[in-house]
């Protein structure tokens, strides 16, 4: 039975050793010249501007939030379309049609509800 998880080892063992020793040797034969400009953060080509330790507003956040949730209900409707091609040969259609009108309407009503907030403004 162990023999079966020896694969799964090496492959444990390989994931951390490889890594670990792309970091060594990056340190040990890198260059060490060390500026000013180098160690500003890269914005594009963009100069920085600013602190970093300024707060970001939460119109970014909220547009975040909303693209999440958006994003996660168009990822589901794939595998609902393979089961639902599986199911329509079997006659089982009608429960998950069913199933699919009340998660797009629960959506539908999150949409509306972010709409009327304003949520999707941006200033």
């Amino acid at each position: 039975m162990l023999n079966s998880y020896l694969p799964i080892l090496f492959l444990l063992g390989v994931a951390i050793v490889f890594p670990l020793s792309l970091l060594l040797i990056t340190e040990l034969l890198g260059p060490k010249v060390k500026s000013k400009v180098k160690e500003e953060p890269y914005e594009c080509g963009v100069p920085a501007v600013g602190s970093s330790e300024q707060g970001v507003t939460i119109k970014f956040y909220r547009v975040a939030i909303l693209f999440l949730l958006f994003d996660v209900e168009a990822a589901l409707l794939f595998p609902w379309a393979v089961l639902y091609r599986n199911k329509l040969q079997e006659g089982g259609a009608p429960l998950l049609i069913a199933e699919f009108v009340l998660f797009l309407l629960i959506l539908l009503v999150g949409y509306i509800y972010a709409w009327r907030r304003g949520a999707l403004e941006w200033d």
